[in-house]
């Protein structure tokens, strides 16, 4: 359920209707509540020239505030459309997710639409009453336009922001951490997991004793409710293997799950595996790291494509992947095995490695700029970087694989010698980071000095 609540947390406010429908009932609440602390409170009394009104000067103050914020609001949705459809034709239909999370366009239309909302409701109360003064709620409405105006700067200011690559980079780049220190929250040096001293005897037998459960579903997996798949495999006391895991596209009658021992499961519990399953449109990076990976690499491969031949854009996208790699590679990877209370296994869910995210990060950024020497240098430079911090055996095979691609892919594409020289000497310089330690790599990789006779960095003069 806490899966489901979090995923549906996270569509709420990534779309454009949750925000100011907040926005709204509060205005509508302000709309009904003000007029009728006017009758109860007597202004009269008050020679202040800021509180004091009368009705005609109420009504026109309310409608020229009422229709000016409709109007504004909808200078601020035109505004907010047109970023999204440039965003979306430069840099990719994926980063529209990152846009749309980001609430100053939802607080600025609905404090807009409220206020304007609000200033309907008080207008109302003012109808076929010559006498009555609604002082507090005029004011009230004077304020709250002054505080949209201070809204709709900040909001242009961040359109005019928000949509330069640097920035849209960076916030894949935070969307990205922060799935890594969502689904990889133990560092390394921290006791193994019982589940690491595990031997594959059991699991062995199970998979020898177990049936399939299918799916009834179609879409890409976005979350698996662990916790109720956990308490259904303890309750029918069963093994459960996921074949799925976040991220990956299903079909109808595709096979999810393996149940064992066979004769204990049911179409009870098979019902409840499915429906632990949460299935949607597109891909969200809660439970699935790559789809945040995948966001920073179509940035990058857009950038480096023929019609827009930025290859700072691309530069800037590898630094981010190459950081949040060094975030991965420095923390443990969680076990497939989930226990109950009593330490019994329950279930199986294969985690994603280190390797697999790398190879997300940067299998398509090196096809594509393989040409691109400037690119494939700066691949070279992150991934010089990350080996650092690698300490894990299967980490550094992942690594030294795409140091093999890099050094084919070089060989046939640069007919430069100096140029195939230089990218092969940091392809060496790479490799001797992961001979080391992962202090001293560190520090030799603080205190490198990169000279004349060094290593360019693939920057501006690379």
């Amino acid at each position: 359920m806490q899966a489901r609540l979090t995923t549906l947390w996270d569509q709420s406010r990534a779309s454009f209707w949750f925000v100011p429908s907040m926005f709204l009932v509060v205005g509508i609440m302000f709309g009904f509540a003000l007029p009728m602390l006017d009758l109860e409170i007597d202004f009269s009394k008050y020679e202040s020239i800021w509180l004091q009104t009368t009705t005609d000067g109420s009504r026109s103050v309310l409608s020229t505030i009422a229709g000016s914020m409709v109007t504004v609001a909808g200078v601020v949705f035109s505004l907010t459309m047109v970023t999204l459809s440039i965003a979306s034709g430069q840099y990719g239909t994926r980063v529209l997710r990152s846009l749309m999370e980001d609430n100053t366009a939802q607080v600025a239309m609905g404090s807009l639409l409220a206020t304007s909302v609000y200033c309907f409701l008080v207008l109302r109360t003012l109808q076929d009453r010559d006498q009555y003064v609604p002082v507090l709620s005029v004011n009230a409405a004077i304020v709250a336009a002054i505080a949209c105006l201070i809204i709709l700067i900040y909001f242009v200011h961040n359109v005019a922001s928000e949509i330069q690559a640097p920035r849209i980079v960076e916030a894949l780049g935070t969307d990205l951490n922060a799935s890594i220190e969502r689904l990889y929250p133990e560092e390394i040096g921290q006791a193994l997991p019982e589940a690491a001293r595990l031997t594959d005897d059991p699991i062995e037998k199970f998979r020898r004793d177990s049936v399939t459960v299918d799916t009834k579903a179609e879409g890409y997996l976005q979350g698996i409710d662990v916790a109720t798949l956990l308490s259904a495999a303890k309750s029918h006391d069963v093994i459960i293997e996921m074949r799925k895991r976040p991220g990956d596209f299903i079909t109808v009658g595709d096979a999810i799950a393996d149940v064992g021992p066979a004769g204990k499961s049911n179409d009870g519990l098979a019902r409840t595996i499915r429906e632990t399953l949460i299935v949607g449109t597109s891909r969200t990076p809660r439970q699935d790291v790559n789809c945040a990976v995948h966001e920073l690499v179509q940035v990058a491969i857009r950038a480096l494509s023929p019609a827009v031949n930025d290859s700072f854009t691309a530069m800037n996208s590898i630094d981010r992947l190459g950081a949040a790699l060094c975030r991965l590679a420095l923390r443990e990877i969680p076990s497939p095995y989930r226990y109950d209370e009593e330490e019994q296994l329950r279930v199986i869910a294969r985690p994603c490695g280190f390797g697999e995210v790398l190879g997300a990060a940067f299998n398509q950024i090196r096809q594509c700029g393989e040409g691109s020497g400037a690119t494939t240098l700066r691949l070279l430079e992150a991934l010089t970087t990350v080996a650092a911090r690698v300490s894990r055996g299967e980490d550094k095979e992942a690594i030294e694989d795409q140091l093999q691609m890099i050094d084919r892919a070089s060989r046939e594409n640069f007919a430069d010698e100096t140029a195939l020289a230089v990218i092969l000497k940091q392809i060496e310089r790479t490799r001797q980071r992961m001979t080391r330690e992962p202090e001293e790599a560190q520090n030799d990789a603080d205190e490198a000095d990169d000279g004349p006779e060094d290593v360019p960095t693939g920057g501006a003069n690379g």
